[in-house]
């Protein structure tokens, strides 16, 4: 605790998750849940554009997508059919790449399982 506020240092990585929302599988209400599991589970605070970037200009995006990653020790590829299509995707791997980020590849059908998991049942699980 620091002059009221309060640090936490108990997240284990804070990585950078990469996506892309032209697979119908990969929606805000996902990616919220997904986001929950790694924070309230896991102790991994993600950085997930859709839900931490204020929507300002596509410049402005980019380099803070850019400055995110570089922040990141990890960078987490959440892989579906139409993640190697997507040009948002290629940059943010090439800024990974680029700043020695490692790149951790997940199967989206891993990550759903993961969340029925956890929120089978549970009322959280329908209200987001």
């Amino acid at each position: 605790v620091q002059r009221g506020r309060v640090w936490f240092s108990n997240f284990a990585t804070e990585p950078f998750i990469s996506y892309t929302t032209k697979d119908r599988e990969v929606s805000l209400e996902f990616l919220k849940k997904y986001k929950y599991i790694l924070i309230n589970k896991m102790d991994i605070d993600a950085y997930i554009d859709l839900i931490d970037n204020d929507k300002t200009s596509t410049h402005k995006i980019q380099k803070k997508i850019e400055r995110e990653i570089r922040k990141s020790k990890k960078l987490i590829l959440i892989n579906t059919n139409s993640v190697k299509n997507s040009e948002w995707v290629n940059f943010e791997l090439e800024t990974a790449n680029k700043n020695s980020i490692i790149i951790e590849e997940k199967k989206i059908e891993d990550i759903k399982l993961k969340i029925q998991k956890n929120y089978q049942g549970s009322k959280f699980f329908n209200h987001l």
